[in-house]
């Protein structure tokens, strides 16, 4: 007759845990505090990260927004100024262009 075992994880086994245990007492209290310690490292981590994405998404924003309207601002000045033709255009270029990264800009990256 044959037994296999397997295990998997980032802790060990509880029988591997009882032995470690035995040799050191201190043994089982260090893995498993190295263990949480690294669980909350990690987290940490990736909470950083998820502000850090949100923040440059909100910037981008602000960005964009303030891209779009000195794009209108400048194609009336412009319009204004006496050349009627080339105020249009900028900003029907400012509002292409904040279509474009309205529609295009919320998909997500392709996989390649």
């Amino acid at each position: 007759m044959q037994v296999h075992r397997y295990h998997s994880g980032p802790l060990p086994s509880p029988e591997d845990l009882a032995r470690y245990g035995a040799v050191d007492p201190e043994a089982v209290p260090a893995i498993l505090g190295t263990f949480t310690e690294q669980a909350r490292h990690r987290r940490a981590m990736e909470s950083d990260v998820v502000r850090g994405v949100e923040r440059r998404a909100d910037r981008g924003q602000v960005i964009g927004a303030f891209l779009v309207g000195l794009g209108i601002v400048g194609g009336c000045v412009v319009a204004l100024g006496g050349d009627g033709f080339a105020g249009v255009g900028i900003v029907s270029a400012a509002f292409a262009s904040a279509a474009v990264s309205f529609v295009a800009g919320g998909r997500p990256a392709s996989p390649e």
